[in-house]
Formats: C-alpha cells, structure tokens, sequence
C-alpha cells in the first residue's frame, strides 16, 4: 500500500513538473527588435516604424543583440585628428545600466562638432565583458539609409553594428575602427 501511495505520489509530481516545464518561457537576454526599435525611436526622435525598418536588415543578418549602448560622439580642435570620441550608457537585461566611452577613427571625421547621436548593437557570441579591443572595419561594411548610416564590425565573436541619423556624417565619411573604454 505504502509503495502504491508513493508512486501516486511520484507520478503525480512527474506530471505537474512536466505541465508546468511546458508552460514557462524560457528568458532571453537578447534584446528583440522591437525593444530596440522602441530604444531607438525615443533616443533618435524618429517614428518607431521607421527605427524598425531601418534595423531590419541587420536583424536578419545578425538576430538579436545582447546590448544596446546609446549616446553621442564628436570630433575634438584638432584638424589633424580624424576620430570622433564618444559616450553614452550600455543597456543589457538583467543588469544595471552602465556607462562608457569610445572613439572611432577614419576618413572624414573632423569638424563635427556638433555631438552626433550615436547607437552601437553588441552581439557577442561569448559574452562581452570584454569591450575593450579594437574592433577593425572588415571589408565594406557600411550601409547608408534615408534614416540611418550603418556601419558593422567584426572582431572574433564580436560584433558591433554601429548606427547614426544619415544626415550627421558626410557620404565621404567612412569608419576604420571602434574602440570601447571602460569606466
């Protein structure tokens, strides 16, 4: 009777466990495309189907990003510098926001002044708590939109996709290389 009892009570369980384990979403810490359309409609002021359309493309190539950084870059007085510094905050799920700085240097990037809204999409295949390598251009990497600019880079399993509103940057603008600093 004892062992009758027990194995009600075991199959009973089993079942629960098994209902319930069909029944629970399993948590994604990537961000969808629409989490950062919403991002990306606030932080550029644009329409958030227009922030979807613009990304797109990069979805379909890359899927979902672990990170989302956002904020704004400029050029420095010195006409001999072609880098654009930047600073801005990194968003993840399940962690607090934090914040940190970069620079790019390529052609054409003096003389802006003017600080330059700027959103950067990690995907990194391991983790990436590591955002302190360079990450070089690879190939021809740049796309330019009637919204955005986008430009991806490649450096082992990392990828950085960054994006800016097309009208900031000339067309003679081109990235050579991406490099994050922590705090």
């Amino acid at each position: 009777m004892e062992f009758l009892l027990q194995s009600m009570l075991l199959a009973a369980t089993l079942s629960c466990l098994t209902a319930c384990s069909n029944t629970l979403e399993v948590f994604d810490n990537r961000f969808n495309r629409t989490e950062i359309a919403n991002f990306t409609s606030t932080d550029f002021d644009i329409k958030n189907d227009a922030a979807a359309r613009a990304l797109k493309p990069t979805y379909e190539k890359y899927g979902a990003p672990q990170a989302y950084v956002f904020g704004h870059m400029s050029s420095v007085f010195d006409p001999d510098l072609s880098r654009l510094y930047g600073h801005g905050e990194v968003r993840a799920k399940l962690k607090l926001k934090t914040h940190t700085f970069w620079t790019i240097d390529g052609t054409d990037l003096t003389d802006h002044y003017t600080p330059i809204k700027t959103a950067h999409l990690i995907y990194d295949l391991n983790n990436f708590t590591n955002l302190s390598e360079i990450l070089e251009s690879v190939g021809t990497l740049t796309n330019r939109g009637q919204v955005f600019t986008v430009f991806e880079r490649k450096h082992d399993n990392q990828i950085i996709v960054t994006l800016y509103k097309t009208d900031d940057l000339s067309n003679d603008t081109h990235f050579d290389s991406l490099r994050f600093y922590q705090e």
